[in-house]
This record gives C-alpha cells, structure tokens and sequence, in this order.
C-alpha cells in the first residue's frame, strides 16, 4: 500500500505577494544576522589591529544592512492593509514582563508567573 495515496491532500495556500517578499526578506535578514553574530565573537578573539579594524568594519556593513531590510519591511507592511491590520493586532496589547535577577523567570501583570526565554 503507498503511503501518499492514504494522506488526504489539499491545494497549497499561496501568500499574498507582500507576505512573500516579507517571507524572502525575513530569510535574509536572519542570515545576515547569524553573519554578525558570527563576526563579532570572531573578533572577540583578534589580536592584530589591522584586522580588528576590518572586523568592526564587516560589523557595522552588517548591522546597516539590517537596518535597511527592516526600514523595507516596514514599507512592505505599511503599504499592505492585512499585514498593517496584523501587525496593529499583534503590537495593541501592551504585556510587561517582571524579572526575577536570580532565574529568568518573571511575571507578567495580567498573567502571573511565566518563563521568560
């Protein structure tokens, strides 16, 4: 017996085009972002001040190129009414977090006692 002939099957769902490109530049920016991560603990570790400075350099291109994918992201949500509509849901409710300093769990007013990660 296969297998696949047992699973139901359903058409894919395609996203609206703004949610692709959102998609497409998430997946970059998460890139880049392992990338500086990346670069500074290297750096952490140079001892020759050439390439220290090289470093800090390749840094600072990573981070302004973030800035420019997430300032492009914020034009792709503003332009787009669901994704707004979304993101105006998402980011309504404010939820402070209390830290406990001895473990990283905290409380949340409305919510009580959570595990902050």
């Amino acid at each position: 017996m296969n297998f696949v002939t047992i699973m139901p099957t359903r058409p894919a769902q395609r996203l609206a085009p703004a949610a692709e490109q959102l998609v497409e530049m998430l997946v970059i920016r998460r890139q880049l972002s392992a990338e500086r991560v990346a670069a500074e603990n290297a750096s952490r570790l140079l001892e020759d001040a050439m390439l220290q400075r090289l470093s800090r350099r390749r840094i600072v291109r990573l981070a302004a190129d973030i800035d420019l994918l997430d300032k492009r992201m914020v034009e792709i949500v503003a332009t787009d009414d669901a994704l707004a509509h979304r993101y105006r849901m998402l980011t309504s409710k404010r939820v402070g977090v209390l830290m406990n300093p001895d473990n990283s769990f905290g409380t949340a007013p409305d919510r009580g006692p959570c595990l902050c990660t």
